[in-house]
């Protein structure tokens, strides 16, 4: 979860760390301004749209940033592999049961809004 500030995430490739990255944005573009995917990939900018509930997939060597949070709050899911050492007391394991619960809990939410 990323609140509007006044950082970006600056241009990188992943480290050694992981083969790929996994992203699932949990809530609605609408819900925030900026928060861009970039990709820079055959010397162009690709902005990548993030529909919620889309997954977004790329391989680490690939350069990607975010562009600035500049009102709201930007909530993604990302997958890693246990081993791969990063924010060891930020990640959170989930369960299966974990899962459908955030799915029940969300279909909730939707049928009340």
């Amino acid at each position: 979860m990323t609140k509007a500030n006044d950082n970006c995430i600056d241009f990188h490739c992943d480290g050694g760390y992981a083969s790929y990255t996994v992203q699932i944005p949990i809530n609605d573009p609408t819900e925030y301004e900026g928060g861009s995917l970039v990709f820079y990939v055959n010397d162009h900018l690709h902005f990548v749209p993030r529909p919620v509930g889309s997954v977004c997939i790329h391989p680490a060597s690939v350069i990607h940033g975010v562009t600035r949070i500049v009102k709201g709050v930007r909530k993604s899911l990302f997958v890693v592999d246990h081993s791969n050492g990063l924010g060891a007391e930020d990640v959170i394991e989930v369960t299966a049961d974990d899962i459908v619960g955030f799915m029940a809990a969300k279909a909730t939410k939707k049928s009340q809004d």
